[in-house]
């Protein structure tokens, strides 16, 4: 399974230098020479039956049989570059050229139909200028509905088994085609309207939170277990206030002039950075759970699958490792796990919900990030202690946010980045961070960011196809492209491979290894769990 699957995996860093068009030339060569061979092989097939009639036709027939094998070979190399082709072209961050480029790969009717971006939308909305140049904004809500109905329509498509493995591809620009609808701008790049319209959509989501479910007073964040050395304190603290939406670096049109109208209405409480009230309970620094060190990022993964699932409440981890060197001095280090979303709701009381997804694409201050810098204080992680930060969908975001801020850094040393299933295209930690973005093409959540990942420094993006996994989606996981276990599947065929035969792995076998050297883990560290509940309260 591993040379199957690993063959459909893209590695993108910032050395990566493509040239789409004469990749898909390359492709197109291949297919003609397909063609050419199954010709000749129709032709050999049917001299091999006249031959088989006078008994002497058993070398001819072998000959086919190696023939078709060749076919065989060649269109699934032409398949997978056309894949390596889809994923470039669609970086480049042009529509237009992107459908160019699925049109002369023959794509399926999904792709085909597709406009090139919302394109269409975009020529709705325009109508306005010509009808009254004084209103030009005119249709702008008919052309942001529709862009709705498209980005909606992929969703339907990926929860009902995509047929097609560039359905992210696609979303990824519909979004950024979308978010300029929102923004009103089309001289900025895809990743700054696409974190604009977020911060919009944020707090448009804030006001409706309050509206529906009430105010909340703060975030409570709860230790079920604190190491024997953290700061002395209660094991349950309460943040005052809660994060607000976001806020546009720049006007955003008049769409956002209704957003910010609503939210003035609501009066939406503004939220307060540090601790205002603790609530103190017996200390459970005694109850500590000894663990398997994930010295595998398939490992890592695992561990956040294993996570509580609840509507009411998130759930943070914090791995403790201690290696012993051959001095017998103690060395630690810190793993800070986070989950994906649980609740699609605005604002409700688990704040690992849609309220926080739309802030943080935003860039925006949310309950969720500020619950896991608390843990980091609770948990005692200290300056001159590496710690890396692993996330699955929404936890990926919050944990490139977190590498990405200058405050955590300067107090904090970010040793590692791993998400799976994110859009992590806005946020870049320091260059000397190795980061490890994985992108599923057939899940559209890590393209909601509307871009592609830049990969500078020392990051890399993983693009697979999981059509090409054992886990496949089915009635029992409709999102199954997205599901964490799909993600940990892919991962750990990449470490089961020989990098030496699957050149497109090296990176990430360079990765894993910066990985464990910069943690500081080996086979004889020791590693203990400790876990974070966190909820808003009223």
């Amino acid at each position: 399974m591993s040379g199957q699957c690993v063959s459909w995996m893209v590695v993108s860093s910032d050395t990566t230098r493509i040239d789409t068009e004469a990749l898909v030339g390359d492709v197109l060569f291949l297919r003609r020479i397909r063609e050419a061979l199954d010709s000749q092989l129709g032709a050999a097939h049917s001299l091999n039956q006249e031959l088989c009639a006078h008994q002497c036709g058993g070398v001819l027939q072998r000959l086919c049989a190696l023939g078709a094998q060749l076919s065989e070979q060649i269109g699934s190399c032409a398949d997978r570059l056309a894949y390596v082709a889809s994923i470039h072209a669609a970086a480049e961050a042009d529509a237009a050229s992107y459908q160019k480029t699925v049109r002369r790969l023959g794509g399926s009717m999904g792709e085909l139909s597709w406009a090139g971006g919302l394109t269409a939308s975009r020529k709705i909305a325009g109508v306005g200028k010509y009808v009254n140049p004084y209103v030009p904004f005119l249709f702008a809500p008919l052309g942001i509905f529709h862009g709705i109905a498209t980005i909606s329509a992929h969703g339907l498509s990926f929860v009902r088994q995509p047929s097609d493995a560039s359905l992210g591809l696609r979303t990824q620009m519909d979004v950024a085609e979308l978010s300029r609808l929102v923004n009103g701008t089309s001289s900025r790049s895809d990743v700054e309207v696409t974190r604009d319209a977020a911060a919009q959509m944020s707090t448009l989501y804030a006001a409706m939170g309050w509206l529906m479910f009430g105010r909340h007073s703060g975030v409570r964040i709860s230790a079920q277990n604190l190491p024997d050395d953290a700061p002395s304190g209660p094991t349950s603290q309460v943040l005052l206030g809660v994060a607000q939406g976001g806020r546009p670096t720049e006007y955003c049109g008049s769409f956002g002039a209704v957003v910010y109208a609503v939210n003035a209405v609501a009066a939406y409480p503004p939220h307060t950075s540090s601790p205002q009230s603790q609530v103190s309970r017996p200390q459970a620094g005694s109850k500590l759970e000894k663990v398997e060190t994930p010295l595998k990022a398939s490992e890592a993964l695992e561990r956040i699958g294993q996570l509580r699932s609840s509507a009411d409440e998130g759930q943070i981890e914090i791995l403790q490792h201690v290696t012993v060197d051959s001095d017998g001095r103690e060395h630690r280090a810190w793993s800070v796990m986070i989950r994906g979303t649980q609740k699609w709701g605005p604002g409700e009381d688990n704040p690992q919900d849609m309220l926080t997804n739309l802030q943080a694409v935003g860039q925006s201050n949310s309950d969720q990030l500020r619950a896991v810098k608390t843990t980091m204080d609770m948990a005692g992680i200290k300056a001159d202690e590496p710690v890396e930060f692993v996330g699955h969908s929404q936890g990926g975001i919050i944990a490139a946010q977190l590498a990405a801020d200058p405050q955590v850094r300067s107090h904090y040393r970010v040793a590692s980045v791993l998400t799976a299933g994110s859009p992590v295209a806005g946020f870049h930690p320091d260059s000397s961070v190795p980061m490890l973005n994985m992108e599923n093409t057939r899940d559209i959540v890590p393209a909601l960011d509307g871009g592609a990942n830049a990969n500078r420094g020392h990051a890399l993006t993983l693009h697979f196809d999981s059509e090409h996994l054992e886990r496949k989606q089915g009635q029992d996981n409709p999102i199954a492209a997205h599901d964490i276990a799909t993600y940990t599947e892919a991962i750990r065929e990449c470490e089961s491979a020989d990098a030496g035969r699957y050149r497109n792995i090296e990176d990430v076998h360079r990765w894993e290894e910066e990985r464990r050297t910069r943690l500081g883990i080996t086979d004889a560290t020791r590693t203990r769990s400790y876990i974070f509940d966190t909820r808003r309260v009223s």
